[in-house]
């Protein structure tokens, strides 16, 4: 009966019969999990997340309840204690199944506040009064257990915390754990140490060394490096070393390798070594199509072997919304499909994912971005994938053609965007559908305004330089637009930040200038993608264009909404 309301939208009711349940069994998992998606029809999203909780607290071992109490609370903060929301999160922390939390850093972080001692503590290191201490803050705490409280270290382990206070915290830590190693007398024992630098370690490895290293740090630093090459260092040297830099940079790889195998809790680095070895082999086996010629594309190119991006882990972190048009035209079986810069394989894997009997080629400039994506597309399964290495200037010396080619967060980083926007016309069917992502002008201002900082100071786009560049950035921006650039996943990891703001080369459009490539390119526009909420906006605007096509009502609506495409502009464009 419940079930029936809810179909049909008769909210009271299915609650009603939902409140039975509870009444006979008040740990009825999907009882809770229903009257979860009754709060959440109802746009109450804090008792929806709550009754998702007891869901999941009810039958912990079922994964699907625990990606949506995630994708429900992830985003919230709670300043008081719920025991049934912190219960839920610990038993998501738990799951081996779910290695990855994206976007639930506010939850973890709010609920990690709460427990015994936390608090304390990390207001006492990540207060703004200490970001220059004499001494580490932590040796000014008399209580360091909440260091070695489960819920802490898997929640540094699984997120990436988008939060500039608790990333001085990590960084304090960071240099509090290397200055233990070499201390006379110790706050933590070995053992503690060399677990909670393998936490860090990881926590630092995904973030590609971000945080800040002080000149006493470096002076500690080169000190394990030479304990290290000589093979004097232990295993708790090498979990502390691979906070600062990556284990497979090392000369004595195979030694390092070896001694991280024979110590139990140093597996996950050894995984690391492990991962950079099978990319490394991979690149190897990666087929190019055409060099790379363009002096420009080379210079993107050196970019990406350097610093892959994105290195994502779990596809079920990630979506991949269609519009009709797209989901009709991909419908049937057997549809030809080239994702052109494919980067580390995200996208093709999606559309793998959705249209399992399509054929897909995906290009890039760059075999280090490649070899990943072949790992990850391997792993995932995928068979109908072919991965190659191609630049997009090259494909009119290509023979097939095809029934969809996207090209999303690419041509704005050539030399001459329209040029390759032609390029890839020459591979598209006469009926074909073409997905088009380009950076908004208007969105990307804070970029430029950073990137013209950068030109202006001369800044190199090395990691000691990106770092520099970052820990200035407060007194070099506005305070609106450091705002907006911390609020920024990409600010958090090295690599996604040297894409944010040191790219090789970076172009911007508005919608003008799409109009004028389509018009030149013989394309007519089909469709923006944008959230729901945008495109309601739009409508309630502009409530002639039922169609949402007309490319001058959306200038304006961007005139007036600068942030409406989130930074990039993704729509589709058939031939005329």
């Amino acid at each position: 009966a419940a079930r029936t309301a809810l179909a049909a939208k008769r909210w009271d009711a299915a609650e009603a019969e939902l409140d039975a349940c509870l009444d006979t069994d008040s740990e009825d998992w999907l009882a809770h999990d229903l009257l979860g998606d009754v709060a959440q029809a109802r746009g109450d999203q804090r008792l929806a997340a709550s009754h998702r909780a007891r869901a999941v607290s009810a039958n912990a071992r079922d994964i699907n309840l625990q990606k949506k109490f995630l994708q429900t609370a992830g985003g919230q903060k709670y300043s008081t204690h719920d025991a049934d929301i912190e219960a839920a999160m610990a038993i998501c922390l738990a799951n081996e199944a779910i290695a990855s939390l994206a976007g639930a850093d506010p939850l973890w972080v709010w609920t990690l506040r709460q427990r015994p001692g936390f608090d304390a503590l990390f207001q006492k290191v990540s207060n703004p009064r200490f970001f220059q201490p004499r001494k580490n803050p932590f040796y000014a705490c008399p209580d360091l257990r909440p260091l070695l409280d489960s819920y802490f270290q898997q929640g540094v382990r699984k997120i990436l915390i988008c939060w500039l206070q608790f990333e001085t915290f990590l960084t304090f830590l960071r240099a509090f754990l290397l200055d233990q190693y070499f201390a006379a007398q110790p706050r933590l024992s070995t053992d503690e140490q060399r677990v909670l630098a393998v936490t860090l370690a990881l926590y630092c490895f995904r973030t590609d060394y971000i945080f800040h290293i002080t000149p006493s740090e470096q002076r500690q630093l080169a000190l394990l490096q030479e304990m290290v090459a000589k093979g004097t260092a232990d295993a708790r040297a090498l979990a502390v070393l691979a906070c600062y830099q990556p284990l497979h940079t090392l000369p004595n790889r195979a030694a390092v390798a070896a001694l991280l195998r024979a110590t139990p809790d140093l597996q996950p680095l050894a995984a690391q070594l492990q991962a950079y070895e099978a990319l490394q082999s991979g690149m190897a086996r990666i087929e190019c199509l055409f060099p790379v010629q363009d002096e420009t594309s080379r210079k993107v190119q050196a970019q990406y072997e350097d610093f892959p991006y994105p290195r994502w882990t779990h596809l079920e972190d990630f979506a991949n919304p269609l519009l009709p048009a797209e989901s009709q035209h991909l419908a049937k079986a057997g549809k030809s499909l080239l994702i052109a810069g494919c980067g580390t394989g995200l996208q093709p894997c999606l559309m793998a994912r959705q249209f399992p009997y399509s054929k897909i080629l995906a290009i890039d400039l760059t075999a280090a971005s490649l070899a990943y994506a072949q790992s990850q597309a391997q792993a995932l399964g995928f068979t109908n994938i072919t991965f190659r290495q191609a630049d997009i200037l090259a494909l009119d010396q290509y023979n097939e053609t095809f029934d969809y080619v996207s090209c999303f967060g690419v041509l704005h980083h050539m030399a001459d965007p329209e040029l390759g926007w032609q390029k890839l016309m020459t591979r598209l069917k006469p009926e074909g559908l073409m997905e088009i992502g380009l950076y908004s002008r208007h969105a990307r201002r804070v970029v430029t305004t950073g990137r013209a900082r950068i030109a202006q100071l001369k800044i190199p786009p090395t990691p000691e330089g990106m770092r520099a560049f970052r820990r200035k950035s407060r007194q070099l921006f506005y305070p609106r637009d450091y705002a907006t650039l911390t609020n920024w996943f990409d600010y958090f990891s090295l690599n996604m930040y040297r894409d944010l703001l040191f790219h090789a080369h970076e172009d911007h459009f508005d919608i003008p200038r799409i109009q004028r490539a389509l018009d030149k390119l013989g394309l007519v526009f089909a469709g923006f993608k944008l959230p729901e909420a945008t495109l309601a906006a739009y409508r309630e605007r502009f409530p002639d264009d039922s169609a949402l096509l007309n490319l001058a009502h959306w200038q304006a609506f961007e005139a007036a909404q600068p942030d409406s495409f989130g930074a990039c502009y993704r729509f589709l464009c058939r031939r005329a």
